[in-house]
Parts: structure tokens; C-alpha cells; sequence
């Protein structure tokens, strides 16, 4: 079973432990992604997940050759934008989306990097952005126009509408919105990128715990230090993780005041 709890999926998740269910989860810092599949890895997984289940696999997956492979890739996605709404923009963004997926399987594009690298996240988040354009866009005509803006590189100005609507209250927000996508994400992508193979460790060391006195570990052949390092006292280790929690509590805070002070936002798939 899957459930899409789309742009709401924390606050879904914890409401949804707080009556007992747990829920997978559905957005994996998908802005640090370096390629598009890897995009796809993170970003709406529950979406993700099905459409590769009932719709990739379904079709064939790669078992049939590699045209067939590219020919599944796009049709999966394809679908994927229909399924959004019945809007011409829906469908052109999943296509979109689908050709940039069969480009980097036929080019043999290493879709699970160990290190990051500036220009691929770049040029991956430009084709993201790109395909959020369409995706909002209220028809082709409009988009159209967007992406002429954003690639006419002469005087550049904002409307006087918007410059009336943009305050500092705004610019402070969205500072603080990329800081923290900068920060999580790398942290995420460091913590939980694929790991190298390594020598399994000695069974005859043993492990150190919090607390542990040097003098005290008398094991044959474990050398502190070398072998193995004996970790602070339990509150002096984890007092990072603890302004982090403190730092994250602010920003929600923030959050919610910002939500509360913002007019009126429209349902995004009126058309569905």
C-alpha cells in the first residue's frame, strides 16, 4: 500500500505517530541530488516508488533490451505528469523528466556519487527548476514567456508589483530556507552516501562506550587510540545534536509564524 502525502509528508508522518501508524518517508533531501534519477530517488518517494513498481516494471523494466528501457522510462513518467491533472503542462513535464532519466541510463551516468560535485548539482538543480516552470505554469503560453525571462540575459528588473509585495521579512525567510536545505542536505549526503569497502574490523577488539577510562581496558592486543578511541562522557558527545534540535525547534516556530502571517494560497491541482 502507498500513500502520497505530497508537499505535507512530515507533518503527515507526525501526526501520523501520534495515533500509531508509521509512514514511510517521503521526501529525502531531494535539492542536493546530482542527477535526475538520483532527484527522483528522493523526492516523492511514495510517487516514485509506485510508478516504478505498477508502471516501469509493469511495462517491462529494463529486461527487454535498452531501447525498450528508454522507451519505459519516458512512458512511466509520462504517465507520472498525467496523473498529476489533466493539464497539457502535467504531461510535458513528466516527459520532460522522462527524456533527462533515459539520457543518463544511456550514457552510464553514476547516479549514486560518493563526493559532491558543484557543477552536476548545479546543472541538476537548472533542470529541475526548469521543469517546475511547466509544472506550474498555467498553460504553454505561459511558460513559454517564463522561460523566456529567465534565459534573456539583457536588463534585468523586478515588475513593480512584485517589488511592492517583496519585503525583508521575505528576503530573511528565504536566506534562511536555502541555509537550511544547504545545510541538511550535506549533512544527509555525507552521512548517508554509500560506503567503501573496508577491512572487517578485529573480533578481537572490543568497542569502546561512553565513559570508558583509557586505564581501565586491558584487552590483548587494543591499543587506545589506534585501534579504537574511548568516547566523551554521553552529554559532552551529544551536545551538537542537541543545539541542533534547539536550533530546528526555533525555525519551526519561525515557520509557523510566517505561515500564519501569509494570505491565501490556492490548491495547486485544481484540475485534477
Amino acid at each position: 500500500m502507498y500513500f502520497d502525502f505530497s508537499g505535507y509528508s512530515d507533518m503527515a508522518i507526525g501526526l501520523g505517530l501520534m495515533m500509531g501508524f508509521r509512514f514511510m518517508e517521503n521526501f529525502k533531501q531531494p535539492y542536493i541530488s546530482q542527477s535526475i534519477t538520483e532527484f527522483w530517488r528522493r523526492w516523492h518517494i511514495s510517487l516514485s516508488t509506485w510508478l516504478r513498481d505498477y508502471l516501469y516494471i509493469t511495462l517491462g523494466g529494463n529486461r527487454k533490451g535498452t531501447l525498450i528501457t528508454y522507451r519505459n522510462l519516458f512512458l512511466t513518467m509520462l504517465l507520472g505528469g498525467l496523473w498529476h491533472g489533466a493539464n497539457i503542462t502535467y504531461i510535458v513535464w513528466g516527459a520532460w523528466h522522462g527524456m533527462w532519466l533515459a539520457i543518463e541510463k544511456a550514457i552510464g551516468l553514476n547516479t549514486a556519487p560518493r563526493s559532491f560535485n558543484v557543477l552536476r548539482w548545479a546543472f541538476t538543480f537548472l533542470l529541475v527548476v526548469m521543469g517546475w516552470v511547466i509544472f506550474r505554469a498555467e498553460n504553454l503560453h505561459v511558460a513559454g514567456r517564463m522561460y523566456g525571462a529567465m534565459f534573456s540575459f539583457g536588463e534585468w528588473s523586478l515588475s513593480e508589483l512584485n517589488r511592492a509585495n517583496l519585503t525583508g521579512l521575505q528576503v530573511a525567510t528565504l536566506v534562511v530556507a536555502y541555509v537550511t536545505l544547504a545545510f541538511f542536505g550535506l549533512r544527509d549526503f555525507y552521512t548517508n552516501r554509500p560506503a567503501e569497502k573496508t577491512k572487517p574490523a578485529d573480533p578481537s577488539l572490543i568497542k569502546a562506550v561512553p565513559g570508558d577510562n583509557p586505564g581501565s581496558i586491558h584487552e590483548p592486543g587494543f591499543t587506545v587510540g589506534r585501534d579504537a578511541a574511548v568516547q566523551p562522557a554521553y552529554w559532552t558527545a551529544d551536545w551538537p545534536r542537541y543545539a541542533m534540535r534547539a536550533t530546528v525547534l526555533l525555525l519551526f516556530v519561525a515557520s509557523i509564524l510566517k505561515l500564519s502571517a501569509q494570505s491565501f494560497s490556492p490548491f495547486l491541482y485544481f484540475q485534477f
